[in-house]
């Protein structure tokens, strides 16, 4: 094999790094393919060559097999059908295999079977002149059976007569793939952790619910009842001054009461339970008029109606949320909320004609109400879209795959 096949592929190398296309590359590489066809055969133009030249052709080629043997990245020159011509040091490093060995493999056989699957369609579309090259991730077999990571870049040289050279450019990627990987169990197990911590939630909020209705609110209708005895018993002694101060003590506990039904139904609503979503969010919204003031419109179609018991939780929290915030922030003095199917999802939209917010800045819409909508949604393989500017309103989409509710 010719010095220049081992010099020309760094030049090309050296000249995509630095982004410039030096000067000379293409040539010296397209005097390295014909020389790998010519498999040894002697230039007799170099015989007539005047020393000065020839002296100088020497030196270049020095310089560029010293590139090419010091590049930190793999380089390798192959035909059209995969049979390698040379390769450098680092490509030898990454895999463990001398150059001898490589030379006399074919790159399909230490490359993983499902890269090589996915890469053919690349380098087909390579071949066909529909791109000019392709970067890929893959993996490759090293001498001793593991798999290495690398990334792979690959594009044509392309001679006057010959068939093209395959010169490809491989980047070491093992650490980043290793520290991606760990990303991405990381990223999973959080998520898993934020849906447990959903769940443990509602499985409080459902035993306080409880407690402060069977218990607490129990407790309270019944000394409401007796001081209401009182009352009565105070007014038929004609002891009206009496009578008057424990009406009102009767007034403030059954204000207590209210307040407490209204926790109660916060923290789990016992009609999205037995009656559906609609009714569930209708009861909503009649709260949300009498704290607020805004006006709530729901409208829930049929399919929406009879949701699996985890969806529907999901959907009611994200509209409790989502007026919540129209109460506090948007300053509307009336919403919508629709959910109905639409072409194999379900579709909540909740819709407000206030203030609106803007979406860029941080302040607004990285609050942890928006964080819990999307990790509701993503628990249950939904999806939610802020849509809202400043002045124009807010509207809250979320989306699921429809999935009626199990007969019980």
């Amino acid at each position: 094999m010719c010095e220049l096949i081992t010099i020309a592929p760094s030049l090309l190398k050296f000249a995509v790094w630095q982004g410039v296309l030096l000067a000379g590359a293409a040539p010296m590489l397209a005097v390295a393919a014909k020389e790998a066809r010519a498999n040894g055969r002697k230039r007799t133009s170099s015989q007539r060559e005047n020393p000065t030249s020839q002296s100088l052709r020497v030196d270049s080629e020095q310089r560029f097999r010293a590139l090419f043997d010091q590049a930190s990245v793999g380089v390798a020159l192959e035909s059209m059908e995969g049979e390698i011509f040379h390769v450098n040091p680092a490509f030898t490093r990454m895999l463990g295999y001398s150059e001898e060995q490589l030379r006399t493999m074919r790159c399909s056989e230490f490359s993983h079977p499902d890269d090589e699957t996915i890469e053919m369609s690349l380098f087909n579309e390579l071949r066909e002149g529909r791109r000019a090259s392709y970067q890929v991730d893959k993996r490759f077999r090293n001498s001793v059976g593991e798999w290495v990571w690398a990334r792979v870049s690959v594009s044509l040289l392309k001679t006057e007569a010959e068939e093209p050279l395959v010169v490809g450019f491989v980047e070491d990627i093992r650490d980043r793939r290793q520290a991606e990987e760990e990303l991405r169990a990381t990223k999973i197990e959080l998520e898993q952790l934020a849906g447990r911590l959903l769940s443990a939630q509602e499985q409080e909020r459902r035993r306080i619910s409880r407690e402060l209705h069977d218990d607490i609110g129990q407790r309270m209708s019944l000394v409401t009842s007796d001081i209401g005895k009182i009352e009565q018993e105070l007014r038929s002694k004609k002891k009206t001054e009496f009578a008057d101060r424990v009406a009102a003590l009767k007034s403030q506990l059954s204000d207590l009461a209210s307040t407490i039904h209204d926790m109660c139904s916060n923290l789990h609503s016992s009609k999205l339970e037995h009656l559906g979503l609609r009714a569930a969010l209708k009861e909503l919204s009649a709260v949300i008029f009498e704290h607020s003031g805004v006006s709530v419109r729901v409208e829930v179609d049929e399919h929406a109606d009879h949701l699996q018991e985890e969806v529907a939780l999901c959907f009611y929290r994200v509209v409790q949320e989502a007026l919540n915030n129209v109460s506090k922030h948007s300053k509307a003095k009336a919403a919508d909320v629709v959910a109905k199917r639409e072409n194999g999802y379900i579709k909540l939209s909740i819709l407000d004609y206030g203030a609106g917010f803007d979406p860029s800045n941080p302040n607004c819409s990285a609050g942890i109400g928006l964080a819990s909508m999307r990790e509701r949604l993503r628990a249950i393989h939904g999806s939610l879209v802020v849509k809202t500017s400043v002045g124009r309103g807010t509207e809250v989409v979320a989306k699921v795959k429809y999935a009626p509710k199990q007969a019980s």
